[in-house]
């Protein structure tokens, strides 16, 4: 399926991809670091009448140097805007009302965006237990576009509930919430107000990181700011609104450039399109950086975008019984000697799992009640004794 391709390439792309026979662990290794490759696990759920409106993957981080730059821990990325979803609705919310997290009571957030928050909270909080991913581990959030505010938004609720939110970044995400918002962020992340919590990434013209254009919205600090689709050495570190996308003029939208997607330090210089897009997002080959990309990436964004979600269609599992499969789960499985279709549950049905291979090797997702009622309990001790992660 798509939502498994995708969350192996993500581990292959950051674990073995690169040069496996010179030792080279990807993307993430100048970080000292990899996501571990059975790790990954997918989130793809409806948001109203969307069926697959919001996505995201869940992963571990290990050591890959004595000494990483990164901690290891738990990332949690979530995805942008997405082809004919109420995405698109949730982006026009965009009226600022009070933090429903915290007790910071002048923090104004995104409406649309800590709804979409709330939907994915409970989702990733199943697997970051699912993953042994507790409130002591370090716990990266990311995303692009939505997917970046929407992560911004989920550091914030996060951290006022005691988890070990690190300092993150976003790649072109729009704004999230006011100066108070923004502060207050940065002091729980960093320890004081202007410490740093999310590094924004822009590029060129692109018009959503301004965005919403109405309202007493603010940036986060610092921007990595690029002015050259391909050159990853033309950038600018920037720490006010006279640098970076903010200084620009003549910002163009998604239907009129490709700013949006095009990004130099991204695998061939784009965070979307692949040459093997089937093998990338369903085959889970990861992304080359050698690759002779389609003609449709010189398209502008709105084009590609709808390129890629009529190529690739991921599809939330149907409800088996009482449960819904994760989409990286397989539809039968081999375990204990029997083959079991969809969901399983040895606890009286207060919780389920689903395999994400055929013959069960203890990798595993959480299914999701049907009817929204029963409530979601940690997975039984007799599925993560053998899920012992190693820090290195």
């Amino acid at each position: 399926s798509a939502a498994e391709g995708v969350a192996k390439s993500l581990a292959a792309t950051c674990g073995s991809n690169s040069d496996p026979a010179a030792g080279s662990t990807g993307y993430c290794e100048p970080a000292g670091v990899r996501i571990h490759s059975s790790s990954v696990r997918t989130i793809l759920m409806a948001d109203g009448d969307s069926s697959e409106a919001l996505s995201g993957f869940v992963g571990r981080l290990v050591a890959t140097a004595d000494k990483p730059k990164v901690q290891p821990g738990c990332v949690f990325a979530i995805r942008g805007t997405w082809e004919d979803t109420n995405n698109y609705l949730r982006n026009q919310q965009i009226q600022l009302v009070q933090s429903e997290y915290g007790d910071c009571k002048e923090c104004l957030v995104h409406s649309g965006y800590q709804e979409v928050w709330k939907l994915l909270e409970p989702a990733a909080e199943n697997l970051f237990d699912a993953l042994n991913c507790t409130k002591q581990h370090p716990l990266y959030l990311i995303g692009h576009s939505m997917g970046g505010a929407v992560a911004t938004m989920g550091m914030y609720a996060l951290k006022t509930q005691g988890w070990n939110i690190q300092p993150s970044i976003t790649f072109s995400s729009p704004h999230t919430g006011n100066q108070a918002f923004v502060q207050e962020l940065q002091r729980l992340v960093g320890g004081s107000t202007d410490a740093v919590a999310v590094v924004r990434v822009t590029l060129g013209k692109d018009l959503v990181p301004i965005t919403p254009r109405k309202g007493d919205y603010a940036f986060t600090w610092p921007e990595v700011y690029f002015n050259s689709k391909t050159d990853a050495k033309a950038m600018k570190l920037c720490w006010h609104t006279g640098c970076g996308i903010a200084a620009q003029s003549d910002h163009c939208g998604m239907g009129a450039c490709n700013d949006h997607l095009a990004n130099p330090i991204a695998p061939n210089d784009n965070l979307a399109i692949f040459e093997d897009y089937v093998g990338a997002c369903v085959g889970g080959l990861g992304a080359d950086s050698n690759q002779n990309l389609p003609k449709v990436a010189q398209w502008d964004a709105s084009q590609q975008m709808a390129w890629m979600a009529n190529a690739i269609q991921p599809k939330v599992a149907e409800c088996d019984g009482d449960w819904q499969p994760a989409a990286d789960c397989v539809k039968e499985v081999l375990y204990n000697a029997m083959w079991v279709q969809g969901c399983i549950s040895d606890d009286g049905g207060t919780s389920a799992w689903c395999s994400l291979d055929k013959y069960y090797i203890s990798r595993w997702n959480i299914c999701t009640p049907c009817d929204g009622k029963k409530k979601m309990q940690k997975p039984m001790s007799a599925y993560t004794k053998t899920g012992t992660w190693n820090y290195r």
